[in-house]
């Protein structure tokens, strides 16, 4: 018994230890990205959660991280490959928006370090419990609101060409979203 409390202590210690980025103004994120984060959990928003991070990488996993040269990485990647870190959690009265950012190593991908900010999505809201996603947010103070038609990523995440990329790249993704493809069936 003694074994076993010792055993899952150690567990949630695990995925509740946080790093600090460099930058003392940049938010805590998880080191363990399978765990959730403490607030996810108190909140019971563990499908917002997901459902936001599956989307955000739907849509952008194509999309190329253009790093500016004052950074000093000459490689742009895909964000398909790059981390996605959880950030906030807001309450608008019976709205609640999740807020992420992608990272590439330790470095932030934000207004200070790449060149491609413009169409980046930064989280998702949900309307009081209901786990479909109602708009999107944005960096810049225009919210992006949902898209329609069967190409719109946006609308539908989960595009044919984000299906294809998932396959022909599954041994290059960021591991949350290729376990996520997998769990979800699209690769094995």
């Amino acid at each position: 018994m003694k074994n076993y409390l010792l055993l899952v202590s150690i567990l949630t210690l695990s995925c509740n230890s946080v790093e600090k980025n460099l930058n003392n103004n940049t938010p805590l994120y998880y080191r363990n990205l399978n765990c959730y984060p403490k607030e996810i959990l108190k909140n019971k928003v563990t499908t917002f959660f997901d459902e936001t991070r599956w989307a955000m990488y739907c849509i952008h996993c194509l999309d190329t991280c253009k790093f500016l040269k004052k950074v000093n990485i000459k490689e742009n990647q895909l964000f398909g490959t790059l981390d996605l870190r959880f950030e906030k959690i807001t309450y608008l009265n019976d709205t609640t928006e999740l807020s992420f950012c992608f990272y590439r190593d330790t470095l932030r991908c934000d207004v200070n370090s790449i060149s491609s900010l413009a169409g980046l999505t930064s989280g998702a809201a949900f309307k009081g419990t209901k786990d479909s996603i109602i708009y999107y947010l944005s960096r810049s103070t225009i919210y992006r609101i949902m898209g329609r038609g069967a190409k719109n990523r946006y609308a539908i995440p989960l595009q044919p060409e984000v299906i294809a990329y998932i396959k022909s790249n599954k041994d290059k993704l960021n591991s949350w979203f290729r376990e996520e493809a997998k769990r979800r069936k699209i690769i094995e």
